[in-house]
């Protein structure tokens, strides 16, 4: 594990907030127009391990 400061951390924490948060936009998306049933399951299997976008 690499060495970060807290500021970095911080940093890669709200990068990757926003990346999650364009995620589940797509994945609403989806929902609204009609996406496989078998790719949504996939992309909730993040909610079965507990992963929250705040």
């Amino acid at each position: 594990m690499k060495n970060e400061t807290l500021e970095q951390f911080k940093a890669n924490q709200k990068r990757n907030q926003e990346n999650l948060k364009k995620l589940l936009d797509f994945i609403h998306i989806g929902e609204k127009y009609g996406i496989q049933k078998k790719l949504l399951d996939f992309i909730h299997i993040g909610e079965k391990y507990g992963i929250q976008i705040e």
